[in-house]
């Protein structure tokens, strides 16, 4: 009778158990490797005669410090949080994918390109812009996917040796044909349209609500994962 009320909503206690304590490990693996990490790093900051204490100081200044170093912060952190989530998605299928840098850069590119050469209305500029982002970057892992799955070949390989080749690609793209011409000392895109730009969420810096759909996927995934099939 006690094993059917535990059973009856499709889980056992013991799964609910085991879920908490793989909750708990993910939290304290990441803590230990920071904490593991800034003693070495302040061992080898002693070394070099410096103190750690200033280092690490200048460190949260210049992340944190400020209003602009902390939309800056943020801004960098949708791009890194999303490309992790990635990786981490391709460990549970057993898959290492070493070409996120390089998806990020094809699809990164495709975003901007829609930016700027289409005209939309503001309210679906952005979303059709990363949209076709996100499928160009899937795209450029389409090739490694099919080289596995028909040949066997090392994802690990493929992906990695396709990161020069998206970084040159673009590189040669910019530079011939789309490179903004006011921008000298810079190798930029020209400017995407006002209608393609999401609206700051800071009067400085161009953090946008981006960060907070990156860091509402991180739950997810991580359900994903201690959660019992």
């Amino acid at each position: 009778m006690a094993a059917g009320r535990q059973e009856q909503f499709g889980f056992k206690v013991s799964d609910i158990v085991l879920s908490h304590r793989n909750i708990l490990s993910a939290i304290l693996m990441p803590v230990a490797a920071i904490a593991i990490g800034l003693v070495f790093v302040s061992i080898l900051l002693l070394i070099t005669k410096v103190n750690p204490l200033d280092a690490f100081g200048a460190l949260i200044h210049g992340s944190v410090g400020s209003l602009f170093a902390l939309a800056s912060s943020l801004r960098w952190s949708s791009p890194l949080i999303l490309s992790g989530l990635a990786v981490v998605i391709g460990f549970k299928a057993g898959i290492f994918n070493a070409g996120i840098e390089g998806q990020l850069i094809a699809g990164g590119f495709v975003a901007s390109w829609i930016g700027f050469t289409f005209h939309l209305p503001s309210g679906i500029h952005p979303i059709v812009a990363l949209i076709l982002g996100g499928l160009a970057g899937a795209l450029w892992a389409l090739g490694p996917a099919l080289l596995k799955a028909y040949y066997d070949a090392s994802e690990i390989v493929t992906t990695l040796m396709l990161n020069y080749v998206a970084m040159g690609l673009m590189d040669f793209l910019v530079r011939e044909y789309y490179r903004d011409p006011l921008a000298a000392a810079f190798l930029m895109t020209v400017k995407i349209h006002p209608t393609a730009v999401l609206k700051p969420l800071l009067p400085v810096g161009n953090v946008s609500a981006i960060i907070f759909f990156s860091i509402l996927i991180v739950p997810v995934v991580a359900y994903i994962f201690v959660v019992p099939n």
